[in-house]
């Protein structure tokens, strides 16, 4: 234990070693960083109105004991204009500690590194002040980012850091061990865990409290409390982290997903300790990454992973070690030659890496290879970890979320053009490259060698495009006539419009991943028709998803023309779903330009999009015509297809089946239908039987929509307008009834369906709409003519029958079954005339078409008493 007289001399030695380190630190920034890290505790001590960071007059600030000095002072009055008076500075301290947290200071800082700031305040502090200090510290951000600094500012409660909500893949005993190594404290007091033996730590409390006793109140050391073990389940949500953000920025996150291996294996060995015991001991502390990179590289891996890890270290510093650099102060260049002198790197070695600012895409090919290969392994090892602990990972780091990101980028998908520079390098360029036709497609060629190949043009383009191979200072040579090269011009002008470069969002993953952005490029000889479908040779679609996944699909000919339709619909049904739907969609011809005759594919796969983008459509049909046939498209299972109708009474064919779930029908311009089955589209709704009835003199057609959505139509021979609309209705009813008392287990939407009538007067566009009431004196069938279906043993459908109080059947009539019910009814009538026989009740077995589980439709049942009655009438002819 550390004794009460040895207190001073140890914080100060802690405080010398702090220095070093934010004057090593300070040395990796610029003039204006410098300038800013120096001032953002005078900042956060003082409160003007001109200078960054002010929000009222009681801002909420000021730090333990520390006071501003002259030259800050001169430095921000001559800055921002101010005129700071002691009446400025706040009196009231809020602030424990100030300080950076990160690779500042060692030797794996870079130009682009970012830097954490911590604000340690107060225990306690209420909601007003913490708000202050957010506001406060948001206006100085503004200032650092344009100082070029990536400043990341977390307020932290010290007695309640271990109950407050850790970041996503940081858990906070990770989080307090990277802060114990790498902290540097710009104002305020030092972390009591740097004073205190590591193997102490249970003690922590009651060793901070003996420790402040000694020291002065403007000393007072910040305590975090006991670092912990972290759990499995922390770990492995802190892997999850660094494989996620490996995915953009693998070099950094490459060195702290192997750490957090090396802490699965050892998990008390928390390379925050020996930092500890050395400042305990009153000893210099390594530098916290050689620390990292010399305890990951200590089970003796494999070269080539060895060599993966350090051209991540090396990279992370962007160090260019091969030519002098500006950016990189003497202590870091040294210290760095000296550590890859150790690898064994020789000059070659050195220049080939230090190409990476814009490197060779042969070279990136390779580390591109090896990033996969080491993802994937560490990935499989997450896996297997948590499946030996029994623990699972959580929130957008959730095992699934996280491999849907790998996938997005680096598995394989057909069609799929690849993406190689996943934050490997800042640019990648070639100085010479070739395009050129190859044995089996098209080939991009470096210094006569094949870097790439496609089979299309289109392809090799796109993968140019999103690598941003091609740079200004490219010279491209197009090995093909000048139409080649326009088209590689035009097709690059149309992917810088159409693909966006933002990489998806953590949530992203949460979904499904959807595709908003398509250009259609059609390669077709003749564009007369609205579609062009005829002469289409082939077709191909340029896509990006919402995982950020670019593909270049080929469809050919006719069916792989619908097909491309199909895949365009589902795309932008499932980006409709989600928020701000802005979805882009571009129809280009194998030249790239405008074609109106196009518009129609357009407008048609957008009013699609519409029509199924409604929940209760999802189940419906939407058709189409194309040169001269009907369409009908559909959703089974959630997909899409289409079914080809070549006439109007194939047409009316499919729209009578019957369905599983209510659908709806869409009739498309294109159809130029305009009579009564508009009309009859346009009524269905579930729940609901509609006879829409236009009368003629002799027969009247009638147009039923039935509780499902199906349609069916047919005529029959009428006298009088309320009779017949009486028969259809309790027709219905009956069949409805009879079904219902049959189920077992009623599902939803084994209602009773609500049946009207409705007679059709005059023409598209002025249709008019009149209800025919059915009276009480219509309530009763004068005659009872019912038929009761069953199977027989070969699968055909007979009928028994009943004629009043009379039965006929097969068995006591054969052959002449049908004219003796004739003959019953036209015998039955008073007047003994023979006018038309409807079949008042019917009666069918439950399991007929094969449809075992629902009822069937009244549009099912219309169908049988319409074919029934047709034999009826001719019997009845036969019979005068």
């Amino acid at each position: 234990m550390t004794a009460v007289s040895d207190v001073p001399a140890q914080l100060a030695f802690c405080e010398s070693i702090n220095d070093q380190r934010l004057t090593r630190a300070l040395s990796q920034m610029r003039k204006g960083q410098r300038r800013f890290v120096r001032l953002l505790p005078t900042l956060l001590s003082i409160n003007h109105a001109r200078v960054p960071g002010y929000v009222s007059a009681d801002a909420c600030g000021g730090i333990q004991g520390f006071i501003p000095d002259k030259a800050s002072l001169d430095s921000l009055n001559l800055r921002f204009d101010a005129v700071i008076k002691p009446a400025h500075q706040l009196a009231r301290h809020v602030i424990s500690s100030l300080a950076l947290m990160g690779s500042a200071g060692s030797v794996a800082h870079g130009p682009n590194s970012d830097l954490d700031l911590w604000i340690v305040h107060r225990p306690g502090l209420n909601d007003n002040d913490r708000t202050s200090l957010k506001r406060r510290l948001a206006g100085i951000g503004l200032w650092a980012e344009l100082s070029g600094l990536k400043l990341q500012c977390f307020l932290v409660d010290p007695e309640d850091f271990a109950r407050q909500t850790s970041e996503p893949g940081m858990p906070k005993p990770l989080l307090l061990d990277e802060f114990y190594r790498t902290a540097i404290v710009l104002a305020g007091g030092m972390p009591a865990g740097w004073l205190i033996e590591p193997d102490q730590d249970a003690r922590h409390a009651t060793l901070t409290r003996a420790l402040n006793r000694q020291l002065p109140g403007a000393k007072a050391l910040v305590d975090f409390g006991e670092l912990a073990t972290p759990t499995p389940a922390q770990l492995a949500d802190f892997a999850m982290g660094q494989l996620s953000r490996a995915i953009n920025q693998p070099w950094k996150a490459l060195l702290k997903l192997n750490l957090a291996d090396y802490y699965s294996r050892h998990p008390h060995a928390l390379l925050s300790r020996q930092t500890r015991l050395d400042l305990y001991n009153g000893m210099p502390p390594p530098d916290s990454y050689q620390a990292l990179y010399e305890a990951i590289s200590t089970d003796q891996p494999t070269p080539p992973w060895l060599g993966l890890m350090q051209r991540a270290f090396y990279f992370k510093t962007s160090a260019m070690l091969s030519a002098a650099s500006p950016l990189l102060p003497p202590w870091q260049a040294m210290e760095m030659r000296a550590l890859v002198k150790r690898w064994g790197w020789d000059g070659r070695r050195l220049r080939g890496a230090d190409n990476t600012q814009g490197r060779d895409v042969r070279s990136l090919l390779g580390d591109y290879r090896a990033l996969v290969d080491e993802l994937t392994a560490r990935f499989q090892s997450i896996l297997l970890y948590c499946r030996g602990q029994a623990v699972m990972t959580t929130g957008h780091l959730r095992a699934d979320v996280v491999a849907r990101q790998l996938f997005a980028r680096f598995e394989p998908k057909p069609g799929k053009v690849e993406r190689i520079n996943t934050g490997l390098a800042v640019a990648v360029h070639q100085p010479n490259l070739t395009i050129s036709r190859a044995q089996f497609g098209w080939a991009a060629l470096v210094d006569g060698d094949a870097v790439a190949r496609f089979e299309s043009l289109t392809q090799l383009v796109v993968w140019l495009h999103i690598n941003q191979i091609i740079g200004d200072n490219t010279h491209l040579v197009i090995d093909g006539p000048d139409a080649v090269t326009e088209q590689v011009e035009r097709l690059e002008y149309e992917l810088l419009r159409l693909l966006h470069d933002p990489e998806p969002t953590p949530e992203a993953f949460q979904l499904p991943a959807f595709s908003d952005r398509q250009l259609y490029l059609l390669q077709a000889q003749d564009l007369r028709t609205p579609l062009g479908l005829p002469a289409l040779a082939h077709l191909e679609v340029v896509s990006q998803n919402s995982w950020g996944e670019v593909f270049v699909t080929r469809f050919d000919g006719k069916a792989g023309f619908y097909e491309a339709f199909l895949e365009g619909l589902t795309n932008l049904l499932s980006a409709r779903v989600g928020d701000g739907f802005d979805a882009i969609i571009r129809v280009r011809d194998q030249d790239h330009r405008i074609q109106p005759a196009l518009d129609g594919y357009l407008r048609l796969l957008e009013d699609c999009a519409d029509f199924f983008a409604r929940p209760d459509y999802r189940a419906g049909t939407y058709v189409f015509r194309v040169a001269g046939a009907f369409y009908a498209l559909a959703f089974d299972e959630n997909e899409p297809s289409i079914v080809a109708l070549p006439s109007m009474a194939a047409l009316m064919h499919h729209l009578q089946q019957p369905r599983r779930l209510f659908g709806r029908v869409q009739l498309d311009p294109s159809t130029g239908i305009t009579g009564d089955l508009l009309q009859a589209c346009a009524m269905a709704a579930p729940g609901r039987v509609t006879y829409l009835i236009r009368f003629a003199q002799a027969r009247a057609t009638i147009w039923c929509i039935d509780e499902m959505g199906s349609i069916y139509r047919f005529t029959r021979p009428w006298h009088a307008r309320a009779s017949l609309a009486g028969q259809l209705t309790r027709f219905t009813q009956r069949s409805q009834w009879r079904q219902r008392a049959s189920l077992v287990m009623p599902e939803p939407g084994d209602w009773d369906a609500d049946v009207e009538c409705i007679e059709l007067l005059g023409q598209y566009p002025q249709v008019q709409f009149q209800p025919i009431e059915v009276t009480t004196g219509d309530a009763v069938d004068r005659l009872a003519v019912q038929a009761v279906g069953h199977w027989r043993a070969d699968r055909t459908l007979a009928f028994e029958w009943r004629v009043g109080p009379q039965a006929f059947s097969a068995l006591s009539h054969g052959p002449n079954l049908i004219g003796d019910v004739a003959r019953a009814i036209r015998n039955a009538r008073p007047s003994g005339t023979g006018y038309h026989a409807y079949i008042s009740d019917l009666e069918l077995p439950r399991r007929h078409e094969g449809d075992r589980n629902r009822p069937m439709q009244a549009s099912q049942y219309l169908m049988h008493k319409h074919t029934l009655e047709a034999a009826l009438a001719e019997a009845l002819e036969l019979c005068r």
